[in-house]
């Protein structure tokens, strides 16, 4: 590959995830949430219930900042706790009510937003994408296991 190829590859893909986070960070900003708890919220909408550890692992945060983060969703009426009544240490995670209401009318809470913007691609461009995203992909995690 050339470097000007190289180059405005790394422009493209850069200005591309900006763009994604800004829409984003734009949308959420209205409800007064942010990024790491929309992927709490948008865990626990697809997957239901879970546990702090569980959650913590799926979303990819220490179980510490996690727990802040559902202290929070807890105080906006977002989130509900419930102690395992068969082990009182245990405690369950979901949306409450009105984080489901929430999660259902902001489209950044859920995978349509994302659908929406690439069903405005072309079919073979999207195909294309995919292919190069994988092989991009491949090398990065072959890159990583060294």
């Amino acid at each position: 590959m050339r470097d000007d190829q190289i180059t405005e590859l790394i422009d493209l893909m850069r200005r591309t995830m900006r763009g994604v986070k800004q829409r984003m960070y734009q949308e959420l900003r209205e409800y007064d949430l942010t990024v790491p708890q929309m992927w709490v919220l948008r865990t626990l909408h697809l997957e239901g219930i879970h546990s702090l550890a569980e959650l913590s692992r799926k979303v990819g945060m220490s179980t510490s900042t996690a727990s802040g983060i559902i202290d929070r969703l807890v105080r906006m009426g977002l989130v509900d706790r419930r102690r395992d009544e068969a082990d009182r240490r245990v405690v369950w995670l979901q949306l409450s009510e009105k984080g489901r209401s929430l999660v259902e009318r902001v489209p950044a809470l859920h995978f349509d937003y994302f659908r929406s913007l690439l069903e405005k691609m072309p079919e073979e461009d999207a195909e294309g994408l995919i292919r190069h995203l994988r092989t991009l992909l491949s090398i990065i995690e072959e890159e990583t296991r060294q």
